[in-house]
Formats: C-alpha cells, sequence, structure tokens
C-alpha cells in the first residue's frame, strides 16, 4: 500500500534558489561564448557570477536580503541584454542566453515574492 504522504513538494524558495543557480551556470557559459577582452571584463563578469552564486545562496537559506539582490541582478540582465542586442559581433546564441538569464531570474523573482503556501487536509 502506498502512502499519499510519501511525495514531498519543493518549496518556493529551493525553486528559486536552483533558478538562480542554473542562471550562474548560463553566465559561465556566456563567459566562453563571448570571450572576455581584458583582465576587467573577466573581472566583472565572474563578479556577477559569484553575486549569481550568493543570490542561489542566499534564497535557500531565505534571507531577505536576497530579495534586493534578485532586483539588482534583474536590473542588470535587462541592461546587459540591451548591450548584447547593440553588439555588431554579438551571436544569436549569446543573446538568447542573456535572455534566458533574464526569464529565469523574472521566475525566481516571482516565487520568492509570492511562495506557495501549503494546503490544508
Amino acid at each position: 500500500m502506498v502512502q499519499k504522504d510519501k511525495f514531498r513538494f519543493l518549496s518556493s524558495y529551493t525553486v528559486a534558489a536552483y533558478l538562480m543557480l542554473a542562471t550562474s551556470a548560463v553566465g559561465l557559459i556566456n563567459i566562453f561564448l563571448h570571450g572576455v577582452d581584458d583582465l576587467a571584463d573577466t573581472l566583472i563578469a565572474f563578479a556577477i557570477v559569484l553575486l549569481r552564486y550568493l543570490s542561489f545562496v542566499l534564497i535557500k537559506r531565505r534571507f531577505d536580503l536576497s530579495r534586493y539582490l534578485l532586483w539588482i541582478l534583474l536590473v542588470r540582465s535587462a541592461y546587459r541584454i540591451m548591450v548584447v542586442y547593440h553588439l555588431a559581433h554579438a551571436g544569436n546564441l549569446y543573446l538568447a542566453t542573456t535572455i534566458l538569464q533574464l526569464l529565469l531570474t523574472i521566475i525566481a523573482l516571482y516565487l520568492v515574492y509570492f511562495p506557495r503556501k501549503p494546503r490544508l487536509r
């Protein structure tokens, strides 16, 4: 006989944290797709990836600071899409992965602000 309570659903914070981990992985892919011109670009790119990973840790531990960090990363992603769109040598794959980062950040932000409430039986 199978028990109904055996299945456990993930909380919204856990899903949002893993979405931000995915955005940091996509950020690493973006670094290797686009390449970097000098040391300053490399440091900024890795700092943003580290901020995305930090947001993963903060969301997973349910810190309130993670909401503000998500807003900063959302604004930065929107700005980066405008920059990438106007780059002459940027390919479609680079633009698509940047848009994917923005969408995952928006979904994570939604899940953090409006978490699912457990149903009572």
